[in-house]
């Protein structure tokens, strides 16, 4: 048996806190162990999701998500072959008892997520509720439970289906996901050399879950490639009627018509084909009337002809990721910004660049057009380097009086991420203090510099809204004396505060 806590799969749960966790659960539930239990999860506030792997008979899992806080954790539940840790290799060798198929029937009642995982990925399931099941298990689950003559749903209240298995190995998984209520569904990986096959995975699930054309809501695609000359283009997504949220790495030409029009669509994200972008946007353009989240990745010249059209929508959040090696255009694309999109709408802009070396940088003049946007709830300015470049390197050293202009012209700002922009530790903290509703904060830090005396820091209103800081200590590698430490726990009391 093996059982984890984990954050973003990198970092463990202390093990005297899974202890505390399984003897909660072996025990009466009471009030006391019910106690007991919450507060161990809340021993270390960074972990935000709890992993319980090969457990078929020690965990109540029913019981186990009473306790959890549902706004912070979900439950994800492997299941393997219980003799055998690693899985079994032959899916066709997987034998399946009475108990475990019995088992599986009564947490199945719960399950509102569920990944089909051909193990090449490990999961992101953000939600509660959730469980992953291996290829070689699941599949012999489908040979036992489609020869059980209960035909009652096994999964009554799946929301959401996240696919990480091969095409060739989904379509006879989909028999035990009949009468399954989805609202979501998510083709996030496949096997190296089969991403061209998403759209059919598409086809064989709608062929057996037809009602899933009206009933998805939410379409999450990452691996449809283009196609060749001598091919026709599929149009799969075009079949979806009721899509409130569209993410997908291409339109076709055949669904960008059809995706204009679609009457519940709120938001959309589209990450490639720049060209085919710009084209396909500057035709229907008009009609996304009704978006109000908006996520591309593209070209400059590409960004432009898609922002040009922004005045006619209603946008509340839009995140622009720029193709450019360029400082200049990173600069021009925020005047774009600030020239077509209506400063007083806007709650959330996220600026990042996607370029390959460390010229494409943001300045503060570039920046400035952006000041304007005085409702901004979250605001997110980014720049992606190259692993060639060392790693994230900072791009943007501000001043303490350019970060009192900030703090000025985002009164109300609630989080704000400077990726790889710094500052000084007073500046931060003089920042957080001008923006009373601040909650999240992630920025680097250069922590070289003398921090202020206990005597001086006093003085400052301690940041009570501050729930999350997030710093890249600069210089690399720096050690955080105590004077910091106290200086941020004074000023931030509340506050989860990590350094990256």
């Amino acid at each position: 048996m093996a059982a984890t806590a984990c954050l973003d799969g990198t970092h463990w749960l202390p093990l005297e806190i899974l202890e505390t966790i399984f003897d909660c659960i072996e025990t009466s539930p009471d009030r006391s162990r019910r106690d007991t239990l919450s507060n161990a999860l809340r021993v270390n506030r960074t972990w935000h999701e709890l992993a319980v792997k090969r457990l078929w008979s020690r965990v109540d899992m029913a019981y186990v998500l009473q306790l959890l806080p549902e706004d912070m954790w979900y439950v994800e539940r492997e299941i393997y072959a219980p003799e055998d840790s690693d899985g079994p290799e032959d899916a066709e060798d997987v034998s399946v008892s009475s108990d475990q198929l019995a088992s599986l029937r009564h947490y199945a009642q719960h399950v509102t997520h569920l990944e089909l995982d051909g193990g090449h990925t490990p999961s992101n399931v953000e939600t509660l509720h959730a469980v992953r099941m291996r290829k070689e298990f699941f599949t012999a689950y489908t040979k036992v439970m489609t020869s059980d003559p209960e035909t009652k749903p096994l999964f009554p209240k799946l929301e959401a289906l996240r696919i990480t298995l091969a095409a060739r190995s989904f379509a006879r998984t989909l028999k035990l996901l009949e009468g399954a209520p989805l609202s979501e569904l998510y083709s996030v990986l496949m096997h190296p050399g089969e991403a061209c096959q998403e759209d059919a995975v598409l086809d064989a699930l709608l062929a057996t879950l037809p009602w899933c054309t009206q009933t998805i809501s939410k379409l999450v695609l990452s691996n449809r490639q283009e196609v060749a000359d001598t091919e026709e283009e599929p149009a799969t997504v075009t079949r979806f009627t009721g899509l409130q949220t569209l993410m997908v790495p291409r339109l076709f030409d055949a669904e960008w018509a059809t995706v204009a029009t679609l009457p519940e669509l709120k938001s959309l994200s589209v990450l490639g084909s720049s060209w085919q972008l710009s084209r396909s946007v500057a035709t229907t353009g008009p009609c996304f009337r009704r978006v109000t989240d908006l996520h591309i990745y593209a070209t400059p010249s590409a960004l432009r002809t898609v922002l040009r059209m922004a005045p006619r929508w209603n946008l509340r959040n839009l995140v622009i990721m720029i193709q450019t090696k360029r400082a200049s255009e990173m600069d021009d694309i925020c005047v774009v910004v600030s020239h077509h999109i209506r400063p007083l709408a806007l709650h959330s802009l996220t600026v990042g660049a996607g370029g390959f070396e460390d010229s494409a940088r943001l300045t503060f003049e570039g920046l400035r057009p952006l000041l304007g946007f005085r409702s901004l709830r979250h605001l997110s300015l980014t720049l992606r380097h190259s692993i060639s470049s060392g790693g994230p390197q900072r791009c943007l050293r501000l001043s303490d009086e350019q970060l009192h202009l900030l703090a000025q012209s985002f009164p109300g700002i609630i989080q704000l991420q400077l990726g790889n922009v710094g500052c000084s530790l007073q500046g931060m903290a003089v920042f957080a203090e001008s923006c009373p509703r601040l909650e999240q904060l992630a920025v680097h830090v250069d922590v070289s510099e003398t921090p202020l005396q206990e005597s001086e820091y006093k003085g400052l209103k301690v940041g009570t809204s501050m729930k999350n800081l997030f710093m890249d200590v600069e210089p690399r590698g720096a050690q955080i004396d105590g004077d910091v430490t106290s200086f941020l726990e004074y000023m931030f009391p509340f506050a989860r505060i990590e350094f990256v």
